[in-house]
């Protein structure tokens, strides 16, 4: 799996964190720009799969922990990285639990989670992971 970010702090928190299966690693969107949302994180599962969930778990620091946690979203996927189909949409709690989205079953390649509304302006995820491939 690859991932790439719309925004992100490129030293510390890369895009890639979100995806490294360490939950105190973090993906952050850029601290300088906060409120530049919607902010994207789109995952590349590098060959089509058939996929029913996104799961999202927020950062799990002590530190700043709240900060960045996601809130509203929608859920994108494509089978070629250019036509993006919305296949739900939602609003996860304000807690460190891991949270899901869960849609019907698709066949993609790419999954765009777009970060509608998040904790003080910013946008974090600890792990992102799709499941159902």
């Amino acid at each position: 799996m690859k991932v790439v970010a719309s925004s992100k702090e490129l030293e510390q928190e890369p895009a890639t964190n979100a995806i490294d299966g360490n939950p105190y690693t973090i993906w952050h969107s850029k601290w300088s720009e906060p409120n530049q949302y919607p902010y994207n994180l789109t995952v590349d599962l590098g060959k089509t799969c058939t996929i029913t969930q996104l799961s999202y778990l927020p950062r799990q620091d002590q530190d700043w922990s709240e900060n960045g946690r996601i809130l509203s979203y929608n859920i994108y996927t494509s089978t070629d990285g250019t036509n993006y189909q919305k296949v739900t949409s939602g609003t996860w709690e304000n807690s460190k639990k891991q949270q899901f989205a869960t849609f019907n079953p698709v066949t993609a390649k790419y999954v765009k989670l777009e970060v509608l509304n998040r904790v003080n302006g910013y946008a974090s995820a600890g792990e992102i992971d799709i499941l159902g491939h």
